[in-house]
């Protein structure tokens, strides 16, 4: 059986995982948990905004790629098509749309 406090910690990181925090940040916030970093709340708040906005820029991101594949998408004539005239392989070999 492992000490409560291991357990708590390790529950912990999954939480701040899922929100998106890396292993090195998460160390951060673990140690400010745990009294072993001061972190005041202030710094708390600019923390948590600066992953809001890197998730958003994330999701901007997907969406732009989404949109290309679609687009991608839309002009692949499907099977019995030679795969120099694919237009997805087209794109990843020159930049051809």
């Amino acid at each position: 059986m492992y000490p409560h406090k291991v357990i708590q910690d390790i529950e912990f990181i999954k939480r701040a995982q899922d929100l998106g925090f890396t292993l090195e940040e998460i160390k951060d916030l673990l140690a400010a948990s745990n009294g072993d970093k001061e972190f005041h709340s202030e710094e708390m708040l600019q923390f948590a905004t600066g992953k809001i906005e890197e998730i958003d820029k994330k999701i901007r991101d997907f969406n732009e790629m989404k949109f290309l594949l679609e687009g991608l998408v839309e002009k692949c004539p499907g099977s019995g098509v030679p795969k120099s005239q694919c237009p997805i392989l087209k794109k990843l070999s020159k930049g051809v749309n």
